[in-house]
């Protein structure tokens, strides 16, 4: 259902932002950073990133905890509009644009008037395919001189909200939510397009292994052998 009055829009977001606030303080969070420099909830960060998150899983970063000195990266569609009106509501900021290449410069631009915070970019947005990484995440990240933070989310119990090309899942009351984050990766400020779409298959890669860590913590399995080195650190929300 399309909803052209901005007035309505901001006021169905404001009580979608309340709902799934007090949904999230039913669930047991567990947040794993392999970087803890990097972590988006540490509001003395020294170093800032760009956070690679699949469009299916944007709520789960944004209600997991508090984020800081965040930026998101909202499409000019008129989706976006939803989720700017719940960056706002959550008190962060959003820079409207397309992260892919040609829109990209437009977007590093202005987040040349924005200090000390991370983006956050749903890099298989805004029309999919579903977890298909384009090139913009490691473009953006090229020209701002910023490494890429892959990230994987998984839930012991949720709803999939279906849309037209992708889903949105949320928790279900009292569930296990679990967050994983990858280590660093830098792009060469000077890069090629050759080497935008080499670290592009790289960035995939990872969001994809890290989901299959997030769905096994999920789940309770054990981990991999080769992802073990994950466990640690780790914390929960607060």
């Amino acid at each position: 259902m399309k909803i052209k009055s901005p007035l309505l829009n901001r006021i169905i977001c404001e009580i979608a932002v309340w709902s799934l606030r007090a949904l999230y303080k039913t669930t047991r969070i567990e947040i794993r950073l392999t970087d803890p420099v990097h972590d988006p909830y540490e509001p003395n960060r020294t170093e800032e990133c760009v956070y690679s998150v699949w469009h299916d899983s944007l709520l789960y970063p944004l209600f997991m905890n508090r984020p800081r000195s965040i930026v998101g990266l909202v499409g000019p569609h008129r989706d976006g509009d939803y989720v700017s009106n719940v960056l706002k509501a959550l008190k962060l900021k959003a820079v409207r644009g397309s992260s892919s290449r040609g829109g990209a410069t437009a977007i590093v631009k202005s987040m040349e008037e924005i200090k000390d915070h991370s983006l956050v970019i749903t890099p298989d947005g805004p029309r999919g395919p579903r977890r298909e990484m384009k090139l913009g995440c490691a473009f953006v990240a090229a020209q701002s001189g910023t490494p890429v933070i892959a990230t994987a989310f998984s839930c012991s119990n949720a709803w999939s909200l279906q849309g037209s090309w992708t889903d949105l899942i949320v928790p279900k009351p009292f569930s296990r939510v679990y967050a994983v984050t990858g280590e660093p990766i830098y792009v060469p400020k000077d890069a090629t397009r050759e080497v935008i779409e080499e670290v592009t298959q790289q960035i995939q890669a990872e969001m994809d292994r890290l989901d299959k860590i997030a769905v096994a913590l999920a789940k309770g399995e054990d981990l991999p052998k080769q992802d073990v080195q994950t466990e640690a650190p780790k914390r929960s929300a607060a």
